[in-house]
């Protein structure tokens, strides 16, 4: 049963006098949320409910939910009573299976109950108190988590909420602070192409520094390493026959690339990529995939694959838009930090998407047969 009723008054003040009400009627279990000012008991065998909001400057809302009808009434009893500042009439016991009658309470026992829990509140440690808690659960979730239910701030379900959408940002956080310099790794693994005693330098290099030591190979199902099995640099790779997957990892075990790769109807036909020395390529359902050495050129018509702008594509501002197929599109500037990730092409992307493209940003498409930066 659920009632709903509008009084004159401040949210804080009906807050604190319904918990002095459900105190005054011995209801046990007081569970009290003062974020959403909303309160849980039980009285003997059965439970109350209050939610309580401010409906405009003077007036508040109250969501009062109970199972029994009774009860309500009680409450609302003892409420008004708080508010009239008069002494308590004896409440009448809801009909359930229990004789303990209620007790009467008056408005000296209700002042100083407010008394009691005013100056418990002021003598509360800083470090208990709400404001210090959700400034650790902004900055500090860890802590925060810990300091919220050793401390019981909030109800049981109000906790158990805030624990999982802090867990699952944490989660999203540190991938996103780990995971976008993969990319640039594995490039600038691929384009090492000689040993220096002295720091790389920092300027994009362009595509007549690089030297390219891709050797023509075919591959069949099974688990390769660069290096080994086909030779580090930059290759055109294809399905000489059949369809499946075709697999990248670097060293460190990172997913780099995962296509299904064939004719085109249920994947790709080509990936244009750099391998690295130590990656891992794995394919299966493939007869036989072919490794075709491509030489960097600029261009703005692209495949599935990795690029380096300044290298593989023109720096500049464009429209990219996909004209065959759909899947993702990436970049990461020359740190290593995500600028755009979206899904382009088909009925569950976009249609085009606006980019700035640095020097020595990295390019990486999934998925997408073709597509054009305009």
């Amino acid at each position: 049963m659920k009632q709903n009723l509008t009084a004159k008054g401040s949210i804080s003040t009906w807050f604190q006098n319904s918990i002095t009400a459900l105190q005054n009627l011995s209801c046990t279990n007081i569970e009290t949320d003062d974020l959403f000012y909303s309160i849980n008991a039980q009285f003997e065998s059965e439970t109350i409910a209050l939610k309580i909001t401010q409906s405009n400057n003077d007036h508040v809302g109250i969501e009062i939910e109970s199972d029994s009808e009774d009860i309500i009434k009680l409450y609302k009893n003892e409420v008004a009573t708080i508010f009239k500042g008069k002494p308590a009439e004896k409440p009448r016991t809801p009909e359930v299976n229990n004789t303990e009658k209620t007790p009467m309470v008056s408005t000296s026992q209700t002042k100083k109950n407010q008394q009691t829990q005013n100056t418990a509140m002021d003598k509360e440690p800083w470090y208990k108190r709400n404001w210090f808690v959700i400034l650790m659960l902004i900055f500090l979730p860890p802590i925060g988590i810990i300091l919220m239910w050793v401390f019981k701030k909030w109800s049981t379900a109000t906790r158990t909420v805030l624990s999982i959408i802090i867990g699952i940002y944490t989660i999203f956080y540190l991938f996103a602070l780990f995971n976008p310099a993969q990319p640039r790794t594995q490039l600038q693994n691929a384009t090492q192409t000689t040993p220096s005693a002295t720091p790389a330098p920092t300027a994009a290099p362009t595509p007549n520094q690089y030297v390219n030591t891709a050797q023509p190979a075919e591959l069949y199902p099974g688990t390769f390493t660069v290096g080994t099995d086909v030779m580090p640099g930059k290759y055109t790779i294809t399905a000489s026959a059949g369809s499946g997957n075709f697999v990248i990892k670097n060293k460190n075990g990172s997913l780099m690339t995962n296509e299904v790769l064939g004719d085109g109807q249920f994947g790709v036909t080509s990936v244009e990529t750099y391998l690295a020395d130590g990656d891992s390529i794995e394919i299966s359902g493939i007869d036989a995939v072919a490794f075709t050495p491509t030489e960097p050129v600029l261009k703005t018509t692209l495949g599935s694959g990795l690029y380096l702008v300044g290298r593989d594509i023109p720096a500049g501002s464009y429209d990219a838009s996909a004209t065959s197929g759909s899947g993702n599109f990436i970049i990461y500037s020359s740190s290593g930090t995500l600028k755009t990730n979206e899904i382009l092409g088909g009925d569950y992307g976009v249609s085009r998407v606006k980019v700035d493209l640095k020097d020595n940003d990295i390019v990486t498409i999934s998925g997408i047969e073709e597509m054009i930066l305009q």
